[in-house]
């Protein structure tokens, strides 16, 4: 099968066989046009000139597709100018053609379809040659993360072996034996009313020992301070006469003007 270039001018011809028959005949082709997939039209009917000596020729242009077909060529003789009755005596030709790009030509190969690969590296290492060049981009090195892993699991093992000391258990048990037993005799005292006692001084006394309480660890804050509040609550609730002998057994004073009651003693 002959190939033959798309775009490319194809020589239609047609040579009737017997020299010795003078008479005047008319040659038709018929060109289709064939894909891959076996669909098949008709492109054109070009007529043929007599170039004498009966051969008759035509140069036909083939469509300029870029996917390879096929071109199919069949020629008719005729014995009337207006292509109507065939030649008994000539019968009809077809000619098919592969119409596709000729790679191993263009590039200087030796005929069919071959490729010079090594024509087209050289094409392209010439081309590459021209480009401009760009600046080195130096990439950064792969990044090694050992050391940085390393680091921290030392870190880790490091933090692992500190000993933290258990703190120390305080003894609260004897502040609250001697808070109970100033309860105790706070409870058991018993003075005359006096005329007017302040207790003032030792609510504020009361409430600033609570705030200093509060600095000690939660646990024995939480024990002192319910003592001083049942203290305070049993201050508040007391005789007058009690309320001023507390006043006096905590040492927070008594007014001047305040003096313990004169009693006659009986022998």
């Amino acid at each position: 099968m002959i190939q033959i270039q798309p775009a490319e001018y194809l020589p239609i011809t047609r040579q009737l066989a017997d020299p010795s028959d003078t008479t005047t005949y008319y040659v038709r082709a018929y060109i289709y046009k064939r894909t891959s997939g076996g669909a098949e039209s008709l492109l054109a009917t070009v007529d043929l000139v007599d170039k004498t000596g009966q051969r008759f020729t035509y140069n036909y242009q083939t469509p300029d597709d870029s996917d390879p077909y096929y071109l199919s060529i069949v020629t008719k003789v005729f014995t009337d100018s207006g292509y109507t009755s065939e030649s008994p005596l000539y019968y009809r030709t077809e000619q098919t053609y592969l119409v596709a790009m000729r790679w191993g030509l263009q590039f200087g190969g030796g005929g069919g379809a071959s490729v010079d690969y090594d024509k087209i590296g050289k094409m392209i290492r010439e081309a590459m040659s021209n480009i401009p060049k760009t600046k080195e981009i130096k990439l950064p090195k792969e990044f090694d993360g050992r050391p940085l892993w390393e680091a921290i699991k030392d870190v880790e093992n490091r933090i692992r072996r500190i000993k933290i000391p258990e703190q120390e258990k305080l003894n609260v048990l004897p502040i609250l034996r001697a808070i109970k037993e100033v309860r105790e005799q706070v409870e058991a005292i018993k003075i005359p009313e006096p005329e007017k006692v302040d207790l003032q001084p030792a609510m504020n006394g009361l409430t600033k020992l609570a705030e200093e309480l509060k600095k000690l660890p939660a646990a024995l804050n939480t024990l002192i301070e319910g003592e001083i509040g049942d203290f305070k609550t049993l201050l508040e609730k007391a005789d007058k006469n009690s309320q001023r002998d507390i006043v006096l057994r905590m040492g927070r004073g008594e007014r001047e003007s305040e003096k313990p009651e004169k009693r006659k003693r009986f022998i």
